[in-house]
């Protein structure tokens, strides 16, 4: 007589469960389906970084990155003349949006090797990346003519892909990128820009390279040990000031290689040199910037700077904007990102992200913390939301 009694309540109580569980687990299917996405544009953001890092991905994230990829050299008609570029597309997916990646002062141009190795990365997890050539930039010249070759490669591959696209620049080439984006003729082209390590005035940069200290928007000074790189930039352009024309033509192949990253190249070329040219090289590669020749070359060549900064020339830009830089940029100072989120239309700025993970435009921070990593993962995930909108 008491077992029925004791049964019969548990038996009521499984057939309440049942289908409350039910209602939960076809909550979690739908929640997940509703959030996939957005988990999934994380998931992809923390794999690329890994992979720009050069770490190894584990297996988990290994599949949102796996796509075959399609490699191709087009030649892009334009004014200036052709130009070269390289699409990386997903095999897998023909009608994915479009990236134009653009380098910067490296004489590798688009064959350079991380610069190659971030395109496969970005086709691989779903996007067509375009990388135009741009001479000027291979030469370490910062010219105006720059502007247009970023400008017409945005539109052509706009054109080809059937939406805007993204523009992203790397250090020099992202202030340049933010003026070809803000130019009636490819405005409508562009979506977005993404500037990692950028300028907003090259008349404030090469301040800096000469004093070390840069003025930031809210009027706190900005103090970094600038790299010896930047008064060598400087000195590259502008060298009828500071040797002999007799000199110029055995001296400037020197200075090219140290710039180049050739520095196995300089011992012999510098021995080659006489006293006199080796005593002006040794002038040339000094790195400290209280020369009198560089103060001149922020004076004189001060019109030509501002043709070729963002600061005042923004006003026609549509695309929404990312900035991402480094907290102890010794190569253009971070204050330049706050300078350029400042001088951008209103509206216009999707995110500002200054990190101590970032060097210059390549992850070498020294900092650990999670939270420091979090932002910069989020930073990625906001502008990948960018990129794949259509």
């Amino acid at each position: 007589m008491a077992s029925p009694v004791q049964t019969a309540p548990k038996q009521r109580r499984n057939h309440g469960l049942l289908p409350i569980g039910l209602a939960l687990l076809v909550t979690f299917a739908v929640l997940s389906a509703a959030l996939w996405p957005l988990a999934r544009t994380y998931l992809q953001s923390i794999a690329l970084l890994m992979q720009w890092n050069g770490d190894p991905l584990p297996a988990v994230l290994a599949p949102l990155v796996d796509s075959k990829i399609i490699v191709q050299d087009v030649t892009i008609p334009s004014s200036n003349g052709p130009i070269r570029a390289r699409i990386y597309s997903p095999a897998n997916n023909p009608d994915a949006p479009g990236l134009v990646f653009v380098h910067g002062l490296n004489h590798q141009g688009i064959d350079e090797i991380k610069m190659k190795r971030f395109a496969r990365w970005q086709a691989a997890s779903g996007i067509r990346v375009l990388t135009p050539d741009i001479p000027d930039l291979r030469a370490y010249r910062v010219k105006a003519s720059s502007i247009d070759v970023m400008g017409e490669s945005a539109r052509w591959f706009a054109e080809k892909t059937g939406h805007p696209v993204t523009l992203m620049g790397v250090s020099f080439a992202g202030g340049m990128a933010l003026m070809a984006a803000a130019r009636p003729a490819y405005a409508s082209s562009v979506k977005a820009v993404f500037v990692v390590g950028g300028y907003d005035d090259l008349r404030r940069v090469a301040h800096f390279y000469v004093t070390g200290t840069e003025l930031r928007p809210d009027g706190t000074t900005q103090t970094i040990q600038p790299n010896p790189f930047g008064t060598r930039f400087m000195e590259y352009t502008d060298l009828a000031l500071f040797v002999p024309p007799d000199d110029r033509e055995a001296i400037e192949p020197v200075l090219q290689a140290v710039l180049f990253d050739q520095r196995a190249l300089v011992p012999e070329m510098e021995s080659a040199l006489l006293p006199a040219q080796r005593t002006e090289l040794e002038y040339l590669l000094n790195s400290t910037p209280d020369k009198i020749e560089l103060k001149e070359i922020v004076d004189e060549d001060s019109a030509e700077m501002a043709s070729v900064s963002p600061h005042g020339n923004l006003a026609g830009l549509s695309a929404k904007v990312f900035l991402l830089h480094g907290l102890d940029d010794h190569y253009i100072p971070s204050a330049e990102a706050e300078w350029t989120a400042r001088d951008l239309p209103p509206g216009k700025l999707g995110a500002l992200l200054i990190t101590p993970i970032i060097s210059h435009i390549m992850l070498g921070g020294n900092s650990i913390e999670w939270l420091d990593k979090w932002r910069l993962i989020h930073f990625m995930a906001q502008e990948r939301e960018a990129e794949m909108s259509k």
